[in-house]
């Protein structure tokens, strides 16, 4: 019996599940998201601005893919007591895959050059945890969306079985 309904079931299951982990996940990060906004801000120094390349080899053979990403890690004092932070927003940036290492220089070199002064938000419960840009993220929306898709998806392929 278990085995026939599996049989019968496995892909809107598999939909299903995956889509409420996919808006679990985009859920959380709305939640961050929306919690960084409201955040004390406490003046910083960017130490470290510099783009990282990363080879990718092709599957179908071809020239390799080479994609840039961006690092930039800052300083920051809370209470007395320092701490450093790579993130810059919940969710990533737009154009972290991008394969155009002067698109992701220039725009770094220019919002956040190294020795510059930041404004960093942070975490008042854990101020370990901060941000240079707090609010919304495009990930978020896109995972609420894509979970949704699955999820309501898995629910009708089930519904007309």
């Amino acid at each position: 019996m278990w085995t026939q309904l599996f049989q019968e079931y496995w892909l809107p299951f598999l939909l299903v599940a995956t889509g409420v982990g996919t808006l679990a996940g985009g859920l959380y990060l709305r939640f961050r998201t929306a919690a960084s906004r409201n955040w004390p801000s406490v003046r910083g120094t960017v130490v470290v601005n510099r783009v990282r390349a990363e080879v990718h080899p092709r599957e179908q053979g071809g020239p390799p893919l080479t994609r840039y990403y961006p690092e930039v890690e800052y300083e920051y004092t809370v209470a007395g007591r320092s701490y450093r932070s790579k993130r810059i927003r919940f969710g990533g940036l737009p154009f972290v895959y991008s394969t155009d290492r002067a698109e992701i220089e220039a725009w770094f070199t220019a919002h956040y050059p190294e020795g510059s002064e930041v404004e960093v938000y942070y975490n008042p419960l854990r101020p370990e945890e901060a941000v240079l840009e707090p609010g919304s993220s495009p990930a978020a929306t896109l995972l609420l969306v894509v979970g949704t898709i699955m999820l309501l998806g898995g629910i009708l392929l089930a519904l007309r079985r």
